[in-house]
């Protein structure tokens, strides 16, 4: 489910796929900002922890970058979207299989099942007939982080419809996107500074309107 709190990953500060992180680094800034106008501090979306101190994480188009976690400036926890996907030794049992055992397999649940494992997504890519393709981490430790997995048919919904940029990493045929992921506090700010200028407001009117009945009386 895609509002199921996600398993940390073995990073030192415990991040999880999908976790939001702004990133402070000029080095990375600067590559990442060529030719935009907008040199604000990015959020990026958390892909993995590559060593000790060394994260790989993505723009919400896709572009990838290794980090430093002394880096990391800022945080807001993300949403894992949990499928099944297919391990790459199990993918080639798949594909020693002819196609009417295939066929077969699909047939039966339980034996459809034995090809997956549980996994969540860090980014998708989406080709010109919008046909996606995820890339995942599997929660078995022993399993390899695979590039692109085959994801099991009864998730194919729950991806489609979690594909977006608001939620993780998407890259589109010969289409470009936003540097950063979208300010998770940027709300709760606008909404508590709309929440003191109506206060202020409100407060500014009962004063007027207590001195306007004092002058009458």
């Amino acid at each position: 489910m895609l509002d199921t709190p996600c398993k940390p990953s073995p990073c030192v500060l415990r991040f999880s796929p999908l976790d939001r992180l702004q990133i402070n680094s000029r080095a990375t800034l600067r590559d990442a900002t060529i030719g935009a106008s907008d040199r604000t501090v990015p959020w990026w979306y958390f892909q993995r922890t590559l060593g000790a101190n060394l994260i790989e994480v993505r723009t919400p188009s896709g572009t990838p970058a290794s980090i430093d976690v002394a880096d990391v400036c800022n945080y807001a926890p993300g949403r894992c979207v949990h499928v099944r996907a297919m391990p790459s030794g199990r993918f080639t049992q798949w594909l020693s299989l002819s196609p009417n055992a295939r066929d077969s397999v699909r047939a039966d649940p339980t034996e459809y099942e034995k090809f997956f494992a549980p996994a969540r997504v860090i980014y998708v890519s989406a080709d010109r007939w919008q046909n996606l393709e995820a890339a995942v981490v599997f929660d078995d430790p022993m399993l390899k982080a695979t590039t692109y997995a085959p994801i099991h048919s009864g998730d194919h919904a729950l991806l489609k419809q979690s594909a977006r940029r608001s939620v993780m990493p998407v890259m589109r045929f010969r289409r470009g996107g936003n540097l950063s992921v979208t300010d998770p506090y940027e709300r709760a700010e606008r909404t508590a500074a709309r929440d003191v200028r109506a206060f202020i407001a409100a407060a500014v009117y009962a004063r007027a309107t207590g001195s306007a009945a004092q002058s009458v009386v």
